[in-house]
């Protein structure tokens, strides 16, 4: 993708979606001082061939992640590796060497990581927030500047004892494996999947009012992420769509998330983009929370999303990319426009089927039909 400059900046979009949905704090960065003797904290985690070349660390000897974990059934493991496409399109093919070397050291607890570009300090430090979000939860915030070592290795901070991170992770991952094995049956299309984790996080997660109305100027120890729709059924919306986007990369959907301003630039919000077949579509997983039984917020097109809260594409950031879906990825396709106007809804797995009711009970004969093979 060729970069152009935009008129509203990302910057711009993310206060107004943390002054829209949320004023809760995150923590200050606990200082961890580097041993004076060279230890590596040891992982299970099998890297690819994609992931950096092992560095030296000095980071102190630490409990570590226990990565090593066994499928409930044959058709999912956890993957600490997954990043979405629309990142690497943004960022190019190199970002990725450089994203997965910052993965392996921060699940590990490391110092500091070797990067090939500075610039990828930054997008790998946001890229986390939805693509690994545990780690989110706990990595500081340095800027490029504050965190170079001058030497191509920059150094990483941490808002939690370093003993800590492992039986974080450890909850997460099983966190992870309970939901979606609870959602997604192994031989589900990839229409399926999508729909029913769409379905599944709309049902389980609550809308975080207490967020919204706690006082800004009050200190809290709640963080703004994904990890906590995930762990705590509840968040506002950059939450529960990063939430919805990261359980898709999971089980192999392309998908990340969407922000973008109203039209009068007085209301921000976040949703997630993910890709059906060959087509990327806007998923509202947040205003789906306020109508769980049906599908009036899934599959939209730019031009949908616009009509659903008066939103400009012209805002439509792609993640944390400064990329927008008007100039590099418009959303026009309208084959799941049916499902908009739906009442209630029901999926047939025997015969992978989605059923759409105009009424709340999801009885009588369906308006629509539509096979999810």
């Amino acid at each position: 993708m060729n970069k152009k400059t935009m008129p509203v900046s990302l910057a711009l979009i993310f206060t107004l979606i943390l002054t829209s949905c949320s004023n809760a704090q995150t923590k200050e960065a606990v200082t961890t001082p580097a041993s004076t003797e060279t230890t590596t904290v040891t992982s299970s985690v099998e890297t690819s061939e994609t992931s950096a070349p092992e560095t030296s660390s000095t980071s102190e000897t630490t409990a570590a992640p226990s990565f090593e974990t066994k499928a409930p059934h044959e058709g999912y493991n956890f993957n600490p590796y997954v990043l979405s496409d629309m990142y690497v399109e943004s960022f190019g093919e190199e970002f990725k060497e450089d994203y997965f070397a910052f993965c392996n050291a921060v699940l590990t607890g490391q110092d500091s990581v070797a990067l090939k570009d500075k610039e990828n300090f930054d997008r790998c430090r946001y890229a986390i927030r939805y693509c690994l979000p545990v780690a989110d939860s706990y990595v500081g915030y340095p800027e490029a500047d504050q965190a170079d070592n001058k030497d191509g290795t920059f150094k990483l901070e941490y808002t939690i004892p370093k003993e800590e991170i492992g039986p974080r992770i450890d909850a997460f991952i099983a966190r992870v494996e309970e939901l979606i094995n609870s959602t997604v049956e192994e031989d589900d299309t990839p229409l399926e999947k999508t729909l029913a984790l769409y379905m599944a996080t709309a049902t389980r997660i609550d809308y975080d009012y207490d967020a919204v109305e706690a006082d800004p100027n009050e200190p809290s120890d709640r963080t703004t992420g994904p990890y906590h729709a995930i762990m705590e059924d509840m968040g506002i919306c950059q939450e529960i769509a990063g939430a919805y986007a990261y359980l898709l990369l999971q089980v192999g959907i392309d998908a990340t998330t969407c922000s973008g301003l109203t039209h009068d630039m007085e209301w921000g919000h976040e949703w997630a983009i993910v890709k059906v077949g060959d087509k990327y579509y806007h998923c509202d997983p947040t205003s789906q929370t306020l109508e769980k039984n049906n599908l009036k917020y899934f599959g939209m097109t730019n031009a949908q999303r616009e009509k659903m809260g008066d939103y400009n594409p012209k805002t439509f950031f792609i993640g944390l990319s400064n990329e927008t879906t008007d100039l590099y990825l418009p959303i026009t396709d309208e084959t799941l426009k049916p499902l908009w106007k739906s009442k209630s809804v029901k999926i047939d797995r025997e015969k992978d089927m989605l059923y759409c009711y105009k009424k709340d009970d999801a009885k009588g004969k369906p308006y629509f039909k539509m096979s999810l093979k």
